[in-house]
């Protein structure tokens, strides 16, 4: 895991967030990895929730958490 720590425009409270580097791997655009870690999603979290709850988590179209949830279950990790 690697911290990712920044600061917010508007005001200088700072932000750490935890990256699964491993969700860099799957075969889904950047968008949607930089999505699941901006909101702590790990590998583990992934297979965990499932589908549904990860589109619910995530504010995304079931179609999209199942790739998310298809690519994260097919890697050997």
């Amino acid at each position: 895991m690697k911290d990712i720590i920044g600061t917010s425009p508007s005001s200088s409270i700072k932000l750490a967030i935890r990256k699964d580097e491993r969700l860099e791997y799957l075969n889904i655009s950047k968008g949607l990895i930089e999505l699941l870690q901006i909101n702590g999603f790990t590998v583990e979290k992934i297979l965990e929730y499932g589908p549904s709850k990860i589109a619910e988590k995530l504010g995304i179209d079931d179609y999209v958490a199942q790739i998310i949830f298809s690519e994260t279950n097919n890697k050997k990790y």
